[in-house]
């Protein structure tokens, strides 16, 4: 029994790691250091509720933002998987006018590296746009960003600036073609 629990347990990730890997393009660009701990951080309770559209290949999705901890949400995606509680958790910040999304994995085995999300909200929409991982590799390349990338098929990116170099990069103007966003999504419940 306990080995049929542990296949399905390894099946079950693997899904969710797809699922999650197809949401954000096939590969992810993370950072290894946090920001630095004067950077406020906390929850945007504009993003409470659920908000449904469709991925880049036009599929169905939902996300669900719930209240976590003390300044945390929880994020949850659906679709065809249903829904995988929750497979993020995450503290908001404002950087330069910018709204960002701090998200970490919820598996306490999981790398201690995050990702990092611009968000923008207009009423009952949200537009989520993410780091591009091909625009990432090339900042790499040409030594403008520090960082690892991976050369595997589903290759992203782990950027390794310092916590202060991370909030410099997230504040120049010259970030912004950095990040692609993905269709609109439109709020369906409130919290």
């Amino acid at each position: 029994m306990i080995g049929k629990r542990y296949e399905v347990g390894i099946l079950s990730n693997v899904l969710l790691a797809a699922f999650v890997a197809a949401m954000f393009s096939g590969c992810v660009v993370s950072f290894s250091n946090p920001l630095p701990a004067s950077q406020p951080v906390g929850r945007d309770d504009r993003l409470l509720g659920k908000w449904e559209g469709q991925d880049e290949q036009k599929n169905p999705i939902s996300i669900r933002f719930e209240p976590g901890s003390i300044h945390e949400t929880k994020l949850s995606v659906s679709g065809s998987l249903g829904y995988q509680n929750p497979i993020f958790r995450m503290v908001t910040t404002k950087i330069s006018g910018n709204d960002y999304m701090i998200l970490r994995l919820n598996d306490p085995n999981a790398d201690k590296d995050y990702m990092v999300v611009r968000y923008a909200t207009n009423d009952d929409k949200l537009t989520v746009c993410l780091l591009n991982v091909d625009r990432v590799k090339e900042a790499i390349k040409k030594g403008k960003l520090k960082g690892q990338i991976d050369y595997s098929q589903w290759g992203g990116a782990i950027i390794t600036e310092s916590s202060k170099s991370v909030l410099s990069f997230l504040k120049s103007p010259d970030n912004k073609n950095m990040f692609t966003c993905l269709p609109e999504l439109k709020k369906v419940t409130s919290k």
